[in-house]
């Protein structure tokens, strides 16, 4: 019989489950919108405004991150 995972029952935080590094934001955004932002721009302003959380030393950006970012 096997044994259920324990892990595919847990609801993941939003920084996980919808947080993207700052590095895949600024490729979504060049593929989908030909949009180009340089990562360290992004990080710069993310942390001058306080829209970022960080996971161990990553720093990840969620949707309303972004578009905060975008706004201002």
């Amino acid at each position: 019989m096997r044994q259920k995972n324990e892990t595919s029952s847990i609801d993941l935080p939003a920084a996980l489950s919808r947080g993207r590094t700052v590095e895949a934001w600024c490729e979504a955004l060049r593929q989908t919108h030909g949009v180009r932002v340089a990562v360290r721009t992004m990080k710069k302003r993310a942390r001058e405004r306080g829209h970022f959380m960080m996971c161990g030393k990553q720093m990840l950006l969620l949707p309303e991150h972004v578009d905060a970012l975008l706004r201002e």
